[in-house]
């Protein structure tokens, strides 16, 4: 893990160790611990990964990873570049301590109709 120079260390980080300990990042939630099927969507980067989620049929797999859903979605005809895209945008967002910003919420939201569009044009 790479760790954003501009991101704000968790409270528990901060009680004990120096911010810039690349240590302190030993117990954020990383894509491998935390499946990304319980993020509230409260965003468009979160919702935009949802509706992946939701279209490969991975909601009620507790244990899928964002690379789980990744490979799930370029198996369903997804354009491989843009669920990548997505996958590190949303990556970068849930467990890279990058906030979702406008500028992330407008690529997520372009993402999400290039997917669609994609999809739809592999059904005509």
């Amino acid at each position: 893990l790479r760790r954003d120079e501009t991101a704000t260390p968790s409270l528990e980080s901060t009680t004990e160790r120096d911010a810039d300990d690349p240590g302190c990042l030993e117990h954020a939630p990383t894509a491998e611990s935390e499946p990304p099927t319980d993020v509230p969507a409260d965003n468009d980067v979160y919702r935009a990964w949802q509706a992946v989620v939701e279209a490969v049929g991975k909601q009620a797999d507790d244990a899928a990873t964002p690379g789980d859903v990744r490979e799930a979605a370029i198996a369903h005809g997804f354009d491989a570049d843009t669920v990548d895209e997505l996958t590190r945008l949303f990556e970068d967002s849930r467990y890279g301590g990058r906030e979702p910003d406008s500028d992330r919420e407008r690529r997520a939201r372009t993402l999400q109709r290039d997917l669609g569009q994609t999809e739809d044009d592999g059904d005509g």
